[in-house]
């Protein structure tokens, strides 16, 4: 009986197996990189960079930076002999280059986040047209975010497809 039980489990296994294989491919797409890395973005990106106002906080930002820099090292220096009045003012205005800092951080990070989602809602559909189309074309049965999957060889990969696909649409 076990000969006979074996058999029958080797002959359901080919037959899910085969079963499987009609069901077509499986691969991975970070959606969002896909767009991210087109030609479109990478230009907004650039522009974004090159934006008076955007420029013009970095140099603050790196201005700011090298103040706090070297208000450090002048703590670090004269701490010892400095009275606890003079540390304190010291300690005070480093607070406020430090939130300063931050501030512009922010400023910098929320014009960047902006134009990211500006691109996902603009080429957004575009990306999912183009997805389809590709799961049509290379017979894909499973499809999964590259951000869920644990693991995944580069030849699951679809995002660079994907990528050109919409350079070739804009």
């Amino acid at each position: 009986m076990p000969k006979k039980m074996n058999i029958v489990l080797m002959v359901v296994a080919f037959l899910f197996a085969g079963q499987a294989l009609a069901q077509g491919q499986i691969a991975i797409v970070d959606a969002e990189r896909a767009i991210y890395e087109t030609e479109l973005a990478k230009e907004r990106l650039e522009a974004m960079k090159n934006n008076a106002d955007v420029v013009a906080n970095l140099k603050q930002g790196e201005a700011l930076q090298k103040e706090f820099e070297d208000m450090v090292k002048k703590l670090q220096k004269d701490g010892a002999v400095m009275g606890a009045e003079q540390k304190a003012e010291l300690q005070k205005k480093l607070q406020e280059k430090r939130a300063d800092i931050e501030h512009i951080g922010k400023k910098l990070q929320t014009t960047q986040q902006e134009l990211r989602r500006q691109l996902l809602s603009e080429m957004g559909e575009k990306a999912k047209v183009v997805i389809s189309d590709i799961i049509k074309q290379d017979n894909i049965g499973l499809l999964l975010d590259a951000q869920v999957a644990l693991h995944a060889g580069s030849g699951y990969d679809i995002t660079a497809k994907v990528t050109q696909r919409l350079n070739e649409n804009n």
